[in-house]
């Protein structure tokens, strides 16, 4: 069944976009929840109305999130983190972490958006993808560095 995404659904597509799911997926859980509605002939028409008047702010959108990525992939960040002598973390760093010290930094990253971040248990240099816009990425370089007390 074809349908219109009305909102953002990881996995499934993005706001006005078409995508091709099954009649179940549809008629029980994006539709039901607002999250799409049906593709028939009127509802393609207002969308292609919708797709002509956000083309000029999605281009100026994705310029700003073209220019945050180069920004965070010249970023070298530190996270302190306490850790034993042999250099394993007590604990675990997360994408929470990652996304404070970013933030910090102003940059308005949500830890959801940090991808590829397995919980790192050891001192170190390490890379994290940072998605800021549909296909706009980053690779942030970070060190976990000891704490000092």
């Amino acid at each position: 069944m074809k349908v219109i995404m009305l909102q953002d659904v990881s996995s499934v597509g993005y706001q006005n976009e078409v995508v091709n799911v099954s009649n179940g997926f549809a008629n029980n859980y994006l539709i039901p929840r607002g999250f799409a509605e049906v593709a028939n002939t009127s509802n393609q028409k207002k969308l292609a109305e919708i797709i002509k008047k956000q083309a000029h702010k999605e281009k100026k959108v994705r310029e700003e999130a073209s220019t945050i990525a180069d920004q965070l992939q010249t970023l070298n960040v530190v996270l302190p983190v306490r850790a034993d002598e042999n250099g394993n973390v007590f604990g675990a760093v997360t994408a929470v972490q990652l996304a404070l010290a970013l933030q910090e930094r102003d940059f308005s990253i949500e830890p959801r958006q940090i991808k590829n971040l397995a919980n790192i248990k050891a001192i170190g240099t390490y890379q994290a993808t940072v998605q800021i816009y549909k296909d706009v990425e980053a690779v942030v370089n970070f060190e976990v560095k000891p704490l000092k007390e």
